[in-house]
């Protein structure tokens, strides 16, 4: 079953088939029509939902760093500190995880890894990097789903 509605000055579509969901905002309402089409087939065929499984936490930070940081409207000194966080993250053995296996209790435990070091809210800044990597991976690269 799909439903197409405004979001903001685009449209969202959404897909549900089969116990598996997938949505995404498209520029037209014609788009999104095809878009429901075509991901009610593929749900069917048993191809939508796959997770792209080899993408590390580390490559996905790498693409970050090249694809969404650059248009992101920051100013410098910000800047400086997010891309010290993705090199946390790179170096740490979190990093070497396929994000597709991160659960909440590694992140947790990144977090208490953190917390040894710095302040809460320095730690909080560091989570909202990760946060905005791993969606990131779900939005833009669907190299992850969206947990239902």
């Amino acid at each position: 079953m799909a439903s197409i509605r405004k979001h903001g000055d685009k449209w969202r579509a959404e897909v549900w088939r089969d116990g598996k969901r997938a949505s995404k905002v498209l520029q037209t309402k014609r788009e999104g029509q095809d878009w429901a089409s075509r991901q009610e087939f593929l749900i069917e065929q048993g191809d939508v939902g796959s997770i792209e499984q080899s993408i590390t936490l580390a490559e996905a930070a790498d693409r970050y760093e090249i694809e969404i940081i650059p248009h992101k409207r920051i100013r410098w000194n910000s800047r400086g500190s997010e891309l010290f966080v993705l090199g946390m993250i790179r170096e740490d053995e979190l990093g070497a995880m396929p994000i597709a296996k991160i659960t909440p209790k590694d992140l947790a435990s990144w977090r208490d890894r953190r917390l040894q070091t710095v302040s809460p809210a320095s730690a909080q800044r560091y989570m909202n990097t990760l946060s905005s990597i791993l969606t990131a991976a779900v939005r833009d690269w669907g190299s992850l789903r969206a947990i239902q």
